[in-house]
């Protein structure tokens, strides 16, 4: 299985998401696990809106042109 383009700016979308989560809790100076793990999740539940809204419709538009 090759990778496609698609393949790696969702590997980077998702790094993104990570590394936003992160370095919110750092900024914070929030230790706690949970803590994190909620902020994590806001923070994916706003990132996959914007994916879905925003990215996802160009992705499946280069999709169709590669065909």
């Amino acid at each position: 299985m090759q990778p496609r383009s698609t393949d790696v700016t969702v590997l980077f979308y998702n790094y993104a998401i990570v590394l936003t989560a992160g370095y919110t809790t750092m900024q914070i100076d929030i230790d706690s696990r949970w803590t994190l793990l909620a902020v994590g999740f806001v923070f994916a539940l706003f990132w996959t809106g914007y994916f879905r809204i925003s990215i996802f419709p160009k992705l499946v538009e280069d999709d169709e042109e590669d065909e």
